[in-house]
């Protein structure tokens, strides 16, 4: 909504607008992370600084505020009291990083009826749930590879993109005396298909040890995942 123009137009803030507010306006405006404005005792601005990514040029976010200012407060400002710093992202490991915590194994579970099997996992990030089904045959080999294809299933429910990621193999074998699960993992996208594998120890039940294995083989690759989605 428009307010009072300022008595003259050059950078005064009219009385009845808040600072914070204008900060908070332009902070929204796209590429600006924030925006902090001096004023002097006439509440004339001295000073706008903004802080920015690199999505813009900082020329383009300049007009953005003298635009901004004037539509919505009637306040002119000279560009050159307004200073923009740009913050550059952050190499591909770190952003990686920060994209997303990992996906947490809420529960495993697997259930043999008679000659059928039904596998059912679900995993929790940020309190929501996301569940991966797979049923089939009963036979123990089976029961392990339907474990691992319901995890599958709900990391894909989770991206939500035209990744589809298919269980190559999965053994279970003994390493320095200890029972390991190794998972291979094929995920095709449009551009081509990658091999992914994974590995955990079988410290309890073997179903859960699969859920782990399988989420090893793709957590490193997570990120990238999602940002396809």
């Amino acid at each position: 909504m428009l307010t009072k123009v300022a008595p003259d137009g050059l950078g005064v803030i009219p009385e009845n607008v808040v600072v914070r507010d204008i900060e908070d306006m332009l902070s929204q405006l796209p590429g600006i992370e924030s925006v902090r404005i001096v004023t002097d005792v006439d509440r004339r601005i001295t000073e706008i600084h903004g802080l920015a990514n690199s999505s813009r040029a900082p020329k383009q976010i300049i007009r953005d505020i003298e635009s901004s200012l004037m539509a919505g407060w009637g306040i002119r400002v000279d560009h050159k009291k307004i200073g923009i710093a740009q913050v550059q992202d952050e190499p591909e490991q770190e952003r990686r990083a920060l994209f997303e915590k990992r996906l947490k194994i809420k529960k495993v579970d697997l259930s043999v009826t008679g000659l059928a099997s039904e596998a059912e996992v679900e995993l929790e990030l940020g309190g929501k749930v996301y569940l991966g089904r797979a049923a089939g045959g009963a036979s123990s080999g089976n029961n392990r590879r339907l474990v691992a294809m319901a995890t599958l299933g709900a990391v894909e429910a989770f991206l939500r993109s035209r990744i589809s990621l298919v269980l190559d193999e999965l053994t279970v074998t003994t390493i320095s005396g200890r029972k390991v699960v190794i998972v291979s993992i094929a995920a095709l996208s449009p551009v081509g298909e990658e091999t992914l594998v994974g590995s955990a120890l079988v410290d309890g039940a073997e179903p859960e040890a699969i859920a782990r294995a399988t989420m090893d083989s793709l957590n490193r690759r997570m990120a990238m995942f999602k940002s396809s989605a």
